[in-house]
């Protein structure tokens, strides 16, 4: 609905705000383990593992992740499903700082 389109393509944009100041080309590398990257700074095992199960870009194989992982729109797709499915805790502290 419209509504709802209209709600998560708000919270996804303020994500994006939190996560890398709507910066496409954001690295983190001092995150916990691996370093994040783009708009919504997955990691690449986690965009990988989530585009699997949703099939954004049906023929991605695990090595050219970073090819693709600074796309913002795919990133914001893919946060989309992963949010409308319940996965908001990809996303706990800037969800927290929306949210509060």
């Amino acid at each position: 609905s419209l509504p709802e389109r209209y709600y998560l393509d708000r919270l996804i944009y303020q994500l994006a705000y939190c996560e890398s100041r709507n910066n496409e080309k954001e690295i983190n590398p001092h995150d916990p383990d691996t370093a994040s990257y783009g708009l919504l700074q997955f990691k690449t095992d986690t965009f990988f593992r989530y585009n699997l199960v949703y099939g954004i870009l049906p023929d991605l194989e695990r090595d050219e992740v970073l090819n693709v992982i600074f796309d913002g729109e795919i990133q914001k797709k893919l946060a989309k499903e992963i949010i409308k499915d319940g996965g908001w805790g990809n996303w706990k502290n800037c969800l927290k700082k929306y949210f509060n």
